[in-house]
């Protein structure tokens, strides 16, 4: 009786979340972790929703996902080996792939990829051969529409995104002696025409800041996962514009985030994934933007490393099974405390 009373709950939360979805504020986290997979996780009720890709995703373990908003219900997952794949996130599907030739050399920094809204991409890495660091807009067939490298080799980019001002911002390291390195933000038009920049100052740490995301016209930059201890800045959309820091927080890790991405509010959702001497422990951020502070940690429901960040903001109809199993696996846990 038990049994049959969960199963009709279950189904009536499906129907019911399907109908009244576009009142809710549901969010849905996916992050690659070490084994090729990506995994599936709901935030708010901090409930694992299983993973999806493995054996999909390409050769190299290292995967970057990014939801792409031209391609509802898919996420687009970016591997060492160059390829970008389409994979359906609630049925594990691939639906399509094209090869970016963007490839990271071994030990030479990040490779990254964001989807803009037009459907075009932005990939940061090595092209091919070519024996220098660069962010290309293309295409979704990889085609190249444009190279963002106004000013030569020695200033390396990190990442790309798009703001909420159709402009993109490419996160920027300069070494500049001394073991110091200057970071900077570079702006372009949707093309890819340069407009200038913005200073995040200078630091004695190369991975002081890796990550850049963009929401309610602020960018935000923070630190790499390699970084001895956690950096995080915001500015105004624009060039020349003051950086404002994160004064009111706390961290249990001296790490850096793996990645951040955008929720719902315009929140950001961080990963710190760290090596405890047996396995990874990775913590789940959440910074409120308008109060200006880092909410409390909690940990990730995994032992891999957790890298990569995307949100998918009030899911698709398709995933609402997904969240309501997720739903259900916490009504048990509270029925058994």
């Amino acid at each position: 009786m038990k049994v049959m009373q969960m199963r009709q709950l279950s189904v009536l939360f499906v129907l019911g979340s399907m109908s009244t979805g576009a009142l809710a504020s549901y969010e849905l986290a996916m992050y690659t972790t070490s084994n090729g997979a990506i995994a599936r996780y709901d935030p708010v009720n901090r409930v694992s929703l299983g993973t999806f890709g493995s054996g999909l995703t390409g050769w190299y373990s290292n995967n970057f996902v990014t939801k792409d908003a031209s391609r509802p219900g898919e996420v687009a997952v970016l591997n060492a080996d160059g390829f970008n794949r389409w994979i359906n996130y609630s049925t594990g599907v691939l639906k399509g792939q094209f090869d970016t030739r963007e490839t990271p050399y071994y030990g030479n920094g990040p490779m990254n990829h964001t989807a803009l809204s037009n459907g075009n991409y932005l990939i940061t890495g090595y092209g091919g051969a070519v024996p220098s660091q660069k962010t290309r807009l293309m295409t979704n067939t990889g085609v190249v529409l444009s190279t963002l490298s106004p000013f030569g080799a020695t200033y390396v980019p990190l990442s790309a995104t798009q703001g909420t001002d159709g402009n993109i911002y490419q996160l920027i390291r300069r070494d500049n002696g001394g073991g110091f390195f200057n970071f900077y933000s570079f702006v372009y038009n949707s093309i890819g025409t340069y407009l200038g920049f913005n200073d995040l100052g200078v630091e004695s740490d190369q991975y002081a800041y890796g990550n850049v995301v963009a929401t309610n016209g602020r960018v935000y930059y923070s630190s790499s996962a390699n970084t001895s201890t956690l950096y995080f800045k915001s500015q105004a959309n624009g060039t020349a514009q003051s950086m404002t820091g994160l004064t009111n927080y706390s961290y249990t890790v001296t790490t850096g985030w793996t990645n951040m991405a955008v929720g719902h509010n315009g929140n950001l959702h961080l990963i710190q994934s760290y090596w405890n001497g047996t396995n990874y422990t990775n913590k789940w951020y959440t910074y409120d933007r308008l109060a200006n502070v880092m909410a409390p940690t909690h940990n990730l429901p995994t032992t891999d490393y957790a890298g990569s960040l995307t949100m998918v903001i009030a899911p698709e109809p398709g995933t609402w099974g997904a969240l309501a199993l997720g739903s259900l696996v916490l009504m048990r846990r509270r029925r058994r405390a």
